[in-house]
């Protein structure tokens, strides 16, 4: 066997470039193409004697041809320099003929006897049909799974979709999980986007409570003297044209009734859920039976509750009542970590059903994810994900930065700025109030120090409550400070 394999001519570059279900390339120590298959013709729509003698720079040049999508990097030149060997890599490129092409692509050195480098092979081959396959595979799966999308008491959240391992969310989830175990009432709060009704669903649906309804309402978006019969119901003749209906109180019996935008809600209205809460009976409008309430309230703010107190958007007796539980949901700008986790898991979920090939983010996208501020959070993100998927071409793999929308590519180049007056770092398309954040923050930080750390001396000199600092130095993350 040894001898016959010894009696084999070895192979020659005419002998690889016959080769047809395969893409071999081979480039000379100048970075020269000296090989090029029938493979990579077929691959590339260009002949062997258009690019034989060229670089791959030459062939893909931008100002010769401005409306190609270049790949990300040339793997066998990187190669060639480096040494460094590229294995079963996936990248997504228009070639110059014109096609789009989604390669498998692997790369390696030829050392010569002084230890140099003398040439670079690259083998390469389409995967498009593949990835097609792989992507109506995944529809169908999806497709089948749609009708249990929505829980048979009508939501659609576990904890399993609460996406990020920062500790900060990670905390939050701990403490979620031990309010869901108690029927409790449960405060969320935090900005606008950060996902509350999804937290709210998912304690729902981990307590005892799961498999009666989850019944939810906006109080900011139902007018202020419809709300009140809204909550509690009304009893025929209590004024012209009403019926006797229920409210959604009775209509989350033995559920859960979740209170989205409390903060909006009327302060007189607020009294009225309070005497709920207190007695556990309530009154439809109209009418003179008291009924028990029969349902656990998790309710949820877009504001630091202490700060909805001051500004007289939440009474204080009645967040007491709510806030056996107090769980903050924080912002993406807190837990930067989360953003490409929270990303992919939507890029997972969404891309099949639209019979999209993308599976996650190229390493531009996510540099663009960092320097961003989030002003909507994850809902932003969601938001544009979305509408990156429904740009990306059939057969991309990558969400890259011609995805995303306009206004996200005017943060790409921006170099982190020395923070003015040694404040934390904020980038220019902050929103004031996280810019405000930014100062408060600083001046706690500066007079917690200027006091040894003491919180009397300290509240006392920023003129507000002791427990209005603890707040603050829990939201600030200043914990440390405290000593």
């Amino acid at each position: 066997m040894e001898q016959d394999l010894k009696a084999l001519r070895p192979l020659s570059i005419g002998d690889l470039e016959r080769i047809t279900d395969m893409a071999v390339m081979i480039l000379d120590a100048e970075g020269r193409i000296i090989c090029y298959s029938k493979g990579c013709e077929k691959i590339e729509a260009l002949r062997r004697d258009e690019v034989i003698g060229k670089s791959p720079e030459e062939l893909y040049n931008p100002q010769q041809f401005p409306n190609i999508i270049r790949p990300k990097r040339s793997m066998v030149l990187d190669t060639l320099k480096t040494g460094k060997i590229y294995q079963e890599t996936l990248d997504y490129y228009t070639t110059v003929g014109g096609n789009e092409a989604n390669i498998l692509c692997s790369t390696y050195p030829i050392y010569g006897k002084n230890g140099k480098i003398d040439y670079a092979l690259c083998i390469y081959r389409e995967v498009s049909d593949y990835l097609e396959m792989i992507a109506d595979g995944n529809k169908k799966q999806s497709d089948r799974q749609a009708p249990s999308q929505y829980l048979q008491n009508g939501t659609q959240h576990t904890f399993a979709n609460v996406i990020g391992s920062s500790p900060m969310l990670q905390k939050a989830v701990y403490r979620g999980k031990i309010a869901a175990k108690t029927d409790a009432p449960v405060l969320i709060w935090g900005e606008t986007g950060t996902g509350k009704e999804v937290f709210a669903q998912s304690i729902h649906n981990y307590s005892a409570f799961s498999s009666y309804p989850f019944v939810a309402v906006n109080c900011s978006a139902i007018p202020e003297a419809l709300l009140e019969s809204t909550l509690f119901g009304t009893c025929k003749g209590s004024y012209t044209g009403a019926v006797n209906r229920k409210g959604l109180f009775e209509e989350a019996e033995n559920g859960t009734l979740f209170l989205d935008e409390l903060n909006s809600m009327d302060i007189g209205l607020q009294s009225k859920l309070l005497r709920v809460l207190e007695t556990g009976r309530f009154r439809a409008v109209g009418g003179q039976e008291e009924k028990p309430c029969k349902c656990r309230i998790i309710s949820a703010i877009n504001e630091e509750p202490f700060i909805a107190i001051e500004n007289s958007h939440l009474r204080a007796d009645l967040y007491y009542r709510l806030a056996v539980f107090s769980i903050e949901l924080p912002p993406l700008i807190r837990r930067r970590e989360d953003i490409s986790e929270t990303a992919e898991y939507f890029i997972g979920s969404m891309a099949p059903v639209l019979g999209k090939k993308v599976t996650r983010l190229s390493s531009a996208v996510k540099q663009i994810f960092e320097y961003h501020s989030w002003p909507g959070n994850v809902r932003e993100l969601r938001h544009i994900i979305t509408q990156a998927i429904y740009f990306a071409g059939k057969d991309e793999a990558f969400i890259k930065p011609h995805h995303l929308p306009e206004y996200l590519l005017r943060t790409k180049a921006a170099p982190e700025k020395a923070p003015p007056s040694g404040l934390p770092g904020t980038s220019g398309e902050e929103r004031l109030s996280h810019l405000m954040n930014a100062y408060e923050a600083k001046i706690i930080q500066d007079a917690l120090e200027n006091n040894g750390h003491n919180i009397s001396q300290t509240a006392k000199q920023l003129q507000i409550s002791r427990t209005n600092l603890h707040n603050k130095i829990k939201k600030y993350n200043l914990e440390k400070a405290e000593g």
